[in-house]
């Protein structure tokens, strides 16, 4: 590689343009999702607040394409075709913010918020904010010292596992849920309109979403390698700088089409079914229950077939969070198997 090709410097002159168009679609895109849930707060009277979180989300790209229309632009027009410091250090700001509304707008919606559940723990929550201010640091710390892309690199990991972590036990849970509850009502209305079938096909396209992301950033990422390697990295910056926000708006787009607001009011019919059969079913398993018991209690103490099957236990459901009365067997005494059912039936 020749000492001219090393020192010519890096083309900025169509990077002003680029994200001055970038700047008009994300306006347009966070109008439409302004829109969208306004309609749906003051028409339908459905606010969540996974939506409301979200809208932070392009307003936080517009102050960033806005700084960086100002820098490229300084760059540009720049006698040295160097950046100065003022522009560069909004530029910087404005991309932590971004990368924090993002990912975290990306964490609350792996764990389900306003899909599978109304909130989330407190432990979770200190969770995700910590991971913010491990992120926030880190892309700080790189402007100042390129060894920070490392942890900045092992962050992006940590904060992607966890947010596919979390959309995998969401579709455990509602594919539980879909096979175990509302499948025995395929007969009497389509299941395949369910809302508990709808957000888990809602999860798997999130998913895939997040793969094909990560791909073709690390595709474009591995080109950016090569044309610096060749030498023609300065002519060539802006087509990869160009192709990382275009990725970038639109997989945001096509999440954002994704998890738009649904009036599921005409579903009803479904969950009213299903919490019917839900209870009914346990209403039948406290029924047995009691029917076993009082054959136990009553059998003469001679008796030691039935003493020696049945033993009482708690558990948990992984849908509703009750607790459940089941049977395991070998019980120690009656006595036990008297106090586990009170116990059992009190948690109900």
């Amino acid at each position: 590689m020749s000492s001219t090709t090393q020192q010519q410097p890096i083309n900025y002159q169509n990077l002003p343009v680029a994200y001055g168009v970038f700047t008009g679609l994300w306006l347009a895109a966070g109008l439409a999702w302004i829109a969208h849930v306004a309609y749906y707060y003051y028409v339908k009277k459905i606010s969540l607040s996974l939506h409301r979180i979200i809208i932070l989300v392009p307003l936080a790209k517009l102050f960033h394409t806005s700084t960086s229309i100002y820098l490229f632009y300084d760059c540009a027009h720049n006698e040295k075709n160097q950046c100065t410091v003022t522009p560069t250090i909004l530029a910087n700001i404005a991309n932590v913010v971004f990368n924090v509304c993002l990912f975290g707008a990306l964490l609350y919606l792996a764990k389900g918020v306003s899909i599978t559940r109304t909130s989330i723990e407190a432990s979770e929550k200190r969770s995700m904010i910590w991971n913010l201010i491990c992120l926030a640091l880190c892309e700080v710390a790189k402007v100042f010292n390129v060894f920070f892309i490392f942890p900045l690199f092992v962050i992006y990991v940590i904060i992607f596992g966890h947010a596919l972590s979390s959309i995998g036990m969401n579709i455990k849970l509602l594919d539980h849920r879909y096979m175990e509850v509302e499948v025995p009502l395929i007969l009497q209305v389509n299941i395949m309109k369910s809302p508990t079938f709808m957000k888990m096909n809602l999860f798997k396209k999130l998913r895939f979403l997040l793969f094909l992301f990560l791909g073709s950033y690390v595709a474009i990422f591995a080109l950016m390698v090569v044309f610096m390697f060749a030498g023609e990295m300065q002519n060539d910056f802006w087509i990869q700088v160009v192709a990382s926000e275009a990725l970038q708006f639109t997989v945001c787009c096509l999440v954002s089409l994704l998890i738009r607001i649904r009036d599921f009011s005409e579903y009803q019919q479904i969950d009213d079914q299903v919490e019917r059969l839900r209870q009914e079913r346990q209403q039948r398993a406290r029924n047995d229950i009691r029917d076993l018991l009082r054959n136990i209690t009553t059998a003469p103490p001679s008796d030691e077939t039935e003493r020696k099957t049945v033993k009482f236990a708690t558990k948990t459901n992984p849908i509703t969070n009750a607790s459940c009365l089941c049977l395991i067997e070998n019980p120690a005494s009656k006595e036990n198997i008297q106090g586990k059912y009170a116990l059992a039936v009190e948690a109900q």
